[in-house]
């Protein structure tokens, strides 16, 4: 029995060139649900995140310059945030930069939240920034990077690839290195079962 089930058993030279461990992460939101998130969010903020820039306001709501100075903070501090929320929903937009935009608009939604709660805004005027920074957090955690240096280097998606398998492994060319999100996933056409 021993001897039979030795002989299964894959050697170093049978097993070269299979995987028999491999760790490459199984994203944890689902491609589609993950590309969804991002292209809803980053049209959601290219789309108004201008209306930061129109100086006058629309309909019976002001304008940003003058919620701004209501809010406490300079005039053209609306001009900032507008063109951070810009740049992060472009960001989120790039499968290979979701990363960077993600903690652009977190960044932006922290400092939204505390502002409104601050001033005690009305529930309608406050309720966006928490449910935005909670889809920007999904996003983040889902795209994590195995290395803190991956989303400010230039790397080229293979077709096929999903970012979070890129910045699970790191990006082409570079050695292994595992994300801290990652499951490991197990290939068993190479296991073998003892009788």
């Amino acid at each position: 029995m021993s001897g039979s089930s030795a002989s299964r058993r894959p050697t170093l030279k049978q097993a070269k060139g299979k995987t028999i461990m491999g760790h490459v992460a199984e994203p944890i939101v689902p491609h589609w649900l993950l590309t969804g998130l991002c292209w809803l969010l980053g049209l959601e903020l290219v789309l108004f995140a201008p209306l930061k820039f129109y100086p006058r306001g629309i309909g019976s709501w002001p304008s940003y310059l003058v919620k701004f100075r209501n809010w406490g903070f300079p005039p053209w501090f609306s001009f900032v945030v507008g063109a951070g929320e810009i740049a992060g929903g472009i960001l989120l937009l790039l499968p290979s930069r979701r990363f960077l935009g993600a903690v652009i608009v977190i960044i932006i939604l922290v400092g939204a939240m505390v502002t409104h709660q601050i001033n005690h805004d009305k529930l309608s005027d406050s309720i966006s920034a928490p449910t935005h920074l909670l889809l920007a957090v999904v996003i983040a955690l889902s795209v994590w990077p195995a290395d803190w240096r991956d989303p400010l280097t230039y790397t080229t998606l293979q077709p096929g690839h999903h970012p979070a398998i890129v910045s699970a492994i790191g990006p082409v060319g570079s050695p292994h290195r595992p994300s801290i999100l990652a499951r490991p996933v197990i290939d068993r056409s190479t296991a073998v079962t003892a009788d």
